[in-house]
């Protein structure tokens, strides 16, 4: 911040480094139901922000429909309810064994990233990364209602989910359950790209990128930066439609840096000031 003539200039030394770049493994984003499998029913939503999720009988409907959105860390994800586009959340960051699992609006901390580890192939244990607790039922129960909270993993068949494609939604005379076991595979043949965003302003950012695969939309976001932080998104080589949008923070809101449409093999750096920014292509090597 400098003062001039009573007037206020915000410089920054601002270079946002915009880096596709193919990484040695693969992600696959994986969607459908979540088959708890001690009870073989569904992670279900009950309800809006704030409300807790439960387990309930598989019925193929859209609030049992869940979407893995992959975060900066290979391995880590974003676990986002198809019906209302919330997130599963460790309630109020905690770290203790029981604390409730609600859906609330995406912000990035740790308590709404989720490792994945392999149980066998198609079923997966959850942990939250600011805790290192696993996505659990309660009381190992096999009732419908029976809520989800953290606990520490102890390798029961209530810590452990099948990730299912969804199955046509029920007639009233339903038969049971009818998707695919969908696998979270880490030897795809097509590497995705890494788009690597490197905040050196003088302030407060965050940056948001979205992208289209077959006509699915996906986003990959900050949270705040500071100065010297950086944005990781793994971005899948068939993408499409690919934007970034910079923005910073002024203390009372947050104001347009940039925003820019990206071809998947673009290598962009962004520079000047929040009052004149200027993005330029640039050697990838």
């Amino acid at each position: 911040m400098r003062i001039h003539s009573d007037k206020f200039y915000f410089f920054a030394s601002l270079t946002l480094l915009l880096a596709l770049c193919t990484t040695a493994a693969a992600q696959t984003v994986g969607e459908g139901e979540l088959i708890a499998q001690h009870s073989g029913k569904c992670l279900t939503v009950t309800g809006g922000k704030g409300t807790r999720v439960q387990q309930a009988d598989c019925d193929g409907s859209r609030r049992q429909q869940w979407r893995f959105d992959p975060t900066e860390t290979k391995g880590v994800y974003y676990i986002v309810a198809k019906l209302n586009e919330l997130v599963l959340d460790v309630a109020g960051e905690g770290q203790a064994n029981g604390a409730p699992i609600i859906l609330w609006e995406w912000h990035g901390r740790a308590n709404q990233r989720w490792g994945v580890k392999v149980i066998r192939r198609g079923v997966y244990a959850f942990t939250a990364a600011h805790s290192g607790r696993c996505l659990d039922i309660e009381g190992i129960s096999q009732s419908d209602g029976a809520r989800a909270h953290q606990w520490d993993y102890l390798g029961g068949a209530n810590q452990q989910w099948e990730l299912r494609q969804a199955a046509a939604p029920k007639p009233p005379t339903g038969t049971g359950h009818s998707g695919g076991t969908i696998v979270f595979d880490s030897n795809r043949p097509d590497p995705p790209q890494q788009l690597v965003i490197h905040q050196n302003g003088g302030y407060v950012a965050r940056f948001f990128v979205t992208y289209q695969v077959k006509g699915r939309g996906f986003k990959c976001a900050s949270g705040s930066l500071a100065v010297g932080q950086k944005l990781v998104c793994e971005i899948p080589r068939d993408a499409e439609n690919i934007r970034v949008i910079g923005q910073y923070s002024t203390v009372f809101a947050w104001k347009e840096l940039f925003s820019q449409q990206l071809s998947i093999i673009d290598c962009l750096e962004t520079t000047g000031t929040v009052f004149s920014p200027q993005v330029r292509a640039v050697s990838c090597n």
